[in-house]
């Protein structure tokens, strides 16, 4: 019930729904970078919607299942292959013991999301198993996994040797509609009245575009210089992935996944908790526009999300609980 890391990738993680409600003890929540994708993986196999899998950046480890199971690629990252063969993204698909999942090209994005059907074992802590590579703790070693690491997953399917590897199950999931250039709706943050109106103005007036200067901790974007009261003194403030901090030199970062729990730039805003996972897709280079809005709509959207996720999951359990009594 495992699979073994044959090559490693640029920055390869398991992650699972992170450690929410630690900030006041000093620990972040962590997670995946999409939590969107993350969440529709499982959803797809009727896992647990946090349940542990492998966070995936291009280019991604090439992976040997050494046993049989079914797994799903969500995001957008490369294309997954198998044993040579060019799988669907989205749909779930079935991987005999000793293939071999390979990427290539791209879909667009920074990463994909690798996910088992049971999910991932891993060692946890603070009842989480996402990997934090600021600090030494789990899912593996606290670290990118490695050439010859293995990684265990919950459910092995003997019953299921005849089948044929990259036979796929009869539902999939849309992906998030395509922006060219996407909107981020944001609310403003605590210090947004100190802009003055001609920043304001322009933070929706103007796209931004994503840095290379970004990471699972923050992206940092270019775009035309916002202006604040530089008399102004901030103490360290409470933050949150998808806090928008003013930067000294006019330009702003958002806080990610892996965000510190305290910061004293300007928090000017704040992109609603729903659209994080069009930023995190975001390459270097790619623009993007803001447009603010209101705490209800935000509410609105992320309930939308929510209740979409867990109708998937829940009719993915049926589904797929079918298929594995069908086979027993």
């Amino acid at each position: 019930m495992s699979i073994t890391i044959i090559k490693e990738g640029l920055l390869d993680t398991i992650q699972d729904g992170g450690r929410p409600g630690l900030a006041h003890l000093g620990i972040g929540p962590g997670g995946p970078l999409d939590p969107f994708s993350a969440r529709l993986g499982n959803a797809l196999l009727g896992n647990d919607l946090f349940a542990a899998q492998l966070e995936l950046h291009v280019p991604a480890a090439t992976l040997r299942i050494d046993d049989a199971t079914f797994l799903v690629v969500t995001g957008a990252g490369q294309i997954p292959y198998i044993d040579g063969r060019e799988m669907p993204m989205n749909q779930p698909f079935f991987a005999q013991a000793g293939s071999s999942i390979t990427w290539s090209g791209t879909a667009g994005g920074r990463c994909s999301y690798l996910s088992f059907i049971g999910g991932l074992q891993a060692d946890q802590w603070l009842g989480s198993a996402a990997t934090n590579l600021r600090l030494p703790i789990p899912g593996l070693c606290g670290r990118a996994l490695r050439r010859g690491d293995r990684i265990v997953f919950h459910a092995s399917l003997p019953a299921f040797r005849n089948r044929d590897t990259g036979s796929v199950l009869p539902w999939t999931a849309a992906p998030p509609p395509a922006e060219p250039t996407p909107t981020l709706l944001f609310l403003p943050g605590h210090e947004w009245s100190r802009l003055p109106a001609s920043s304001q103005a322009g933070l929706a007036a103007q796209p931004f575009s994503v840095t290379n200067q970004s990471d699972r901790m923050g992206f940092r974007l270019e775009g035309p210089a916002i202006h604040t009261d530089p008399s102004i003194q901030l103490v360290s403030s409470p933050v949150a992935a998808g806090t928008m901090q003013l930067l000294p030199n006019g330009q702003l970062i958002v806080l990610m996944a892996d965000h510190q729990t305290t910061g004293g730039y300007p928090r000017v805003g704040h992109i609603i908790s729903a659209q994080l996972h069009k930023l995190a897709q975001l390459p270097p280079g790619r623009n993007l526009v803001f447009a603010q809005t209101d705490l209800a709509t935000a509410d609105r959207i992320r309930a939308r999300q929510d209740g979409y996720l867990l109708q998937l999951k829940n009719a993915c359990t049926f589904r797929i609980q079918t298929v594995l009594n069908d086979a027993g």
